[in-house]
This record gives structure tokens, sequence and C-alpha cells, in this order.
């Protein structure tokens, strides 16, 4: 035998020496098939004998936690379905998205603020009011947030103030599929709702105690959108009574809710409906 066989012989013992301490070193070490962090057992002990339990790795309960959240959408989503079977949104929001919003003098810090909120809506606490004169892009702004959480897999609803009251009385009627209870409940449970155009008409009783009033206190930490022609100081006396002059919210309490839930945005652009018929006017 010669010299460099010699040699590797003898360092064979020296050699296992080395790998059975690592393999101590190592001992009572996984590694999760998920993300491959390594995962210590535990050191137990059962009716006297060591017990060593391996832990659930962290992404595994991330894991089945995102997969519950979802199964949860989809069944909101569901009762949505049955609860709205038509939509409640003007025919010309169908396609408004932040991507195709005409940005206009007075329109910026709006647009900005919306977009801001689209893209840290995971991280918000709170919802958006946005108010200012009529025609000047505010529910193309939430439709636009509304949309892009909807393809995002959230479940989302927008409602125009006054179709949704006519939904919700003519639940009332006999024969009807869907129940007020359904509306309501629905409205309540999504994770993005947007109350657009509130402040339009006059107030009933009614629809202060039996659709605003549970739809808001129902929301209590959740994020609702709102939008509204209507100064903070004039919507809160459209609460304040309804059009018979009964109070409704005479504290104020409602108001507050909406409030104190929400980012507040003025959006100060004038009337594209009414810039775009005078340029029609004038060929």
């Amino acid at each position: 035998m010669d010299n460099l066989s010699m040699a590797m012989l003898q360092a064979i013992p020296d050699l296992a020496t080395s790998i059975n301490s690592s393999l101590d070193d190592l001992d009572g070490w996984n590694c999760c098939i998920h993300c491959r962090k390594e995962i210590k057992r535990m050191n137990l002990e059962l009716l006297g004998k060591p017990f060593r339990p391996l832990p659930t790795c962290k992404c595994v309960v991330e894991i089945e936690r995102e997969k519950q959240q979802a199964q949860e959408r989809e069944e909101r989503k569901r009762r949505l379905k049955a609860a709205y079977s038509k939509s409640i949104m003007n025919d010309d929001l169908v396609n408004a998205r932040l991507t195709n919003f005409t940005i206009r003098p007075g329109t910026e810090v709006a647009f900005e603020e919306s977009r801001k909120y689209l893209k840290t809506w995971a991280e918000r606490k709170l919802g958006l009011l946005m108010f200012g004169p009529p025609g000047n892009g505010k529910s193309h702004l939430l439709r636009g947030i509304e949309y892009e959480l909807d393809a995002a897999g959230y479940a989302t609803l927008f409602l125009d103030w006054p179709q949704l009251t006519v939904l919700a009385k003519d639940t009332l009627n006999k024969g009807s599929k869907v129940s007020l209870t359904d509306i309501i409940k629905s409205a309540c449970e999504v994770d993005f709702l947007v109350l657009d155009e509130i402040g339009a008409g006059a107030l009933t009783e009614f629809e202060f105690k039996d659709i605003l009033f549970p739809i808001v206190n129902g929301r209590q930490g959740k994020k609702t959108g709102w939008t509204t022609n209507l100064d903070l100081n004039r919507l809160g006396n459209w609460f304040l009574q309804d059009r018979n002059g009964k109070f409704l919210d005479q504290d104020g309490r409602l108001l507050d809710r909406i409030l104190g839930g929400c980012e507040i945005v003025e959006n100060k652009g004038t009337s594209k409906r009414r810039e775009d018929a005078l340029r029609r006017l004038q060929g």
C-alpha cells in the first residue's frame, strides 16, 4: 500500500468523528418544505418519555390564514351577488377608472389622494369621503378605487344612494326575492363599500333608520367610501331632519361616526359635464 492510501485510511476515523459531531449539532432541526427555513423540534416529556414534536412553521399558518380569507371573500361575493342582482351604479361610471380620469384644474389633489389611497389601501384604517361641486369627478375617482380592489379579489360594492333607496323600498313588496336584511347585511360585509351621492334629495325617516343608520353602524371598523356635493356643514343639516322637518340625527351622532372613520378630501374642480355641454353648444 502506498503512502497516499495509508494516509487516507488513517484520516477516516477523524472524518467520521467530524461528521458525527456536525450531525449532533443539527439534531432536532428540520426544514420547512414551503419556505425552506429551519424549524427546531420542541423538547418535551410525555408519560415520562422524551417527546420532540415539530412545531408548525409560521409560513404554514400564514398560508392557511390567507386561504381562509379568500374563502370568506368568495362567500361574501356570493351573498353580494344574490342581494344585488343588478348594478346599483350609474351607467356612465361602469368604465370609470383612475387610469382614464381627466385631471383638470382643481382636481389634482383629489386625484393624487385617490391614487395614494388605492396604493396603500391594505395599510389604511380609515375610509375616504370626497366632497365638492357636482360633476367634477368624485364618483369617477371612488369608482376607480372600487374597481381596482374588486379586480384584486376583494369583495366590493358601489352603491348610488338614490338607487339604493329605491331598491330597499322594493324589498318590502310582496313577492320580492330579496329582503331588506339581505341588502343591509351585504353592504355591511364587503371589504370596501362606496356610497355615492350622499346628500341627494331629502331623507325620510325610513331611509335614515332602516337603511343608512344600519349600514353605517354595521360597517364600524371597515373602510367605506363616500361622495357628496354638500360641504360638511350642509351634510350635517341633511342628516339633521327629514323632509317634513322631523329630527333624525339631532345630536349629529351618525355624521360623527362617518367623519371619524374617514380621510376627508375636497375636490375643487368645476363640473366637467357642464364644460363638455358648453363645448358642444359652441360647436
